[in-house]
């Protein structure tokens, strides 16, 4: 089969702990526990148990990113052009799933010299995203490709501002609402 054996995602290495514990300073009898090779199951069903015990104030789990952070020395993007047609190269993203490929290939296909976008994962339990594209010729695959990255990551810090700017608005505005609220005694 050619899907990775999943039992080695939670697998120690030799010497490694399961469970380790870090006394948080910021607040008085409190501690981060890490289990090491483990997933949100076992996060979620500590988590809920741990808030039914009458001394226990707060309990909570945090999903580790191991999904999105590169190893070291591992390159995010890699380029290889594809020799089965002309003006095209598929381009194979690491760490990454539908939501990037999505949006990607339909920002590729609005691009006036793209003739042909389309994005794949490999498995499911391989986070590896592949996307063709094919141009016309007039410029590069990759030309394309990073021209689209660059236009969606200013529409995207714009959004960003955007929102901000809203959100400080509506709580400068809620903030006033609250203010003429005390002054009338309601």
């Amino acid at each position: 089969m050619n899907a990775p054996d999943r039992f080695e995602l939670f697998l120690l290495a030799e010497g490694e702990k399961k469970i380790e514990e870090k006394v948080y300073s910021g607040m008085s009898n409190t501690s981060d526990f890490l289990l090491k090779k483990e997933d949100h199951t076992l996060g979620n069903l500590l988590s809920e148990h741990l808030k039914l015990h009458p001394n226990v104030l707060m309990a909570g789990y945090k999903r580790t990113f191991e999904l999105f952070l590169l190893a070291e020395g591992e390159k995010k993007i890699e380029e290889k052009v594809y020799s089965g047609m002309s003006n095209t190269s598929d381009f194979l993203l690491k760490k990454e799933d539908h939501t990037l490929g999505n949006l990607l290939s339909e920002h590729l296909k609005l691009h006036p010299n793209v003739l042909m976008a389309g994005y794949k994962l490999g498995h499911p339990n391989v986070p590896e995203l592949f996307i063709r594209v094919q141009t016309d010729g007039t410029v590069t695959s990759r030309d394309v490709f990073t021209s689209v990255c660059e236009k969606l990551i200013n529409q995207l810090e714009m959004l960003h501002q955007k929102f901000t700017r809203e959100w400080e608005l509506r709580r400068i505005a809620n903030t006033g609402a609250q203010s003429d609220m005390q002054a009338n005694g309601l």
